[in-house]
């Protein structure tokens, strides 16, 4: 699945360095972004916003070759299953970004802002399966934001709902998104196999696609 995405990615980014936006009517939409692009890892303002954003975090990662001899960070595990984010973790998940396969790419890490009440119960990676589908689908909580680093790409993809409550307006805009702002457009199906939809199961989930058009 990692090499389809990689096979995409390659078709539909080219060297952009703006924003763009997919749309769609139903479900939730995607902003492409060139998010710290000239860094190795997020700056630590980054992870300071999300702790701060008043919702709560987990992540959950995938590394497509072993690790590469010359990689900064060694000893990661190939899977990472749903986590949560805290204060004393924050330095796990900037070495997750760090590291390198022996392709050269880095892992693919999804970030997942959610309701606080929540989060424990999305540890669990049925739980959380269901709650990515709603989201994807019917913009529905507790997620509220998927967060969507691909090993090999140099831009983010954010995945929202078309009405983000504020504490996720908030960080889009500390992210350089404006949420009613008019940005490069494209239809959401133009992501490829880099939708919500498309994505195969998070690491310790049996499933296959989420589901959706």
């Amino acid at each position: 699945m990692l090499e389809r995405i990689s096979e995409w990615l390659q078709r539909i980014r080219g060297a952009k360095q703006e924003i763009v936006v997919y749309q769609r009517e139903t479900g939730c939409i995607c902003f492409e972004v060139p998010l710290f692009v000239d860094r190795d890892a997020p700056p630590p303002d980054f992870f300071y916003e999300l702790l701060s954003s008043g919702l709560s975090w987990c992540w959950a990662s995938v590394r497509q070759y072993p690790t590469a001899e010359d990689s900064p960070v060694r000893g990661l595990p190939e899977e990472r299953p749903p986590t949560m984010l805290t204060p004393d973790n924050v330095q796990l998940l900037s070495e997750e970004f760090r590291e390198l396969d022996s392709g050269e790419k880095g892992r693919t890490i999804f970030l997942f802002g959610v309701d606080s009440d929540s989060v424990l119960g999305l540890l669990d990676p049925r739980t959380l399966h269901s709650a990515l589908r709603a989201f994807a689908e019917r913009e529905a909580p507790p997620i509220r934001l998927v967060f969507l680093r691909v090993g090999d790409s140099v831009n983010k993809y954010i995945f929202v709902p078309h009405e983000p409550i504020d504490q996720v307006k908030r960080l889009l805009y500390a992210w350089g998104i404006d949420s009613n702002a008019l940005y490069k457009a494209r239809p959401y199906k133009a992501l490829g196999v880099v939708r919500l939809e498309c994505l195969h199961s998070l690491p310790g989930h049996p499933e296959e696609n989420i589901g959706g058009e």
